[in-house]
């Protein structure tokens, strides 16, 4: 992707900025930041213009008051979350839903915005397969225990397997996002 292809998309850099997102910058290829203190507050974007050619951005939760609910393992997922009196598939149905969607089948991310002021250290799901290989599901993301910030990836960023660009999808809309 080029710096370009992220200006000329309806959710810039500068309207995340706007919108009062702390974003930092995604090498291509990847999911992540590479660079030494990137989750630090004083790292992130300043504008489009902070922006490396051919990188993608990610949101820093914990700076931007957000939280994702991602999903890597859809089936186990809905299953440990029914049993605490919470349904996944209608939380993707909420006419105020906000996704994050990399195209991949039985991978989601829902968007939500913290209480304010609030940023919890986030916390992963993981289980193991029939051969004993561990593998996340179900991941609530936000900051760390030391106070940093987590983050995920924004569209129009690609991802590194698909090599598609991430879109907005559900019901709502990300300048509107619900409150966990």
């Amino acid at each position: 992707m080029t710096t370009e292809s992220v200006a000329q998309h309806p959710a810039s850099v500068d309207a995340y900025i706007r919108q009062g997102w702390s974003l930092v910058p995604i090498p291509a290829g990847t999911k992540g930041p590479k660079l030494a203190g990137w989750n630090q507050r004083g790292a992130a974007l300043r504008s489009q213009a902070d922006l490396p050619p051919g990188f993608g951005i990610g949101l820093a939760h914990s700076y931007s008051g957000t939280m994702a609910l991602d999903i890597d393992h859809w089936d186990r997922a809905c299953n440990e979350l029914a049993l605490q009196g919470i349904d996944l598939q209608g939380l993707y149905n909420a006419p105020d839903a906000v996704i994050i969607d990399s195209g991949r089948q039985g991978h989601g991310k829902l968007l939500y915005a913290m209480p304010l002021g609030l940023a919890l250290p986030s916390k992963k799901m993981m289980d193991r397969d029939a051969n004993g290989k561990g593998y996340n599901y179900l991941d609530f993301r936000c900051g760390t225990h030391d106070g940093l910030t987590a983050q995920d990836v924004l569209p129009p960023s690609r991802h590194p397997d698909t090599k598609q660009p991430y879109r907005w999808a559900g019901a709502g809309h990300w300048t509107r996002l619900p409150v966990i």
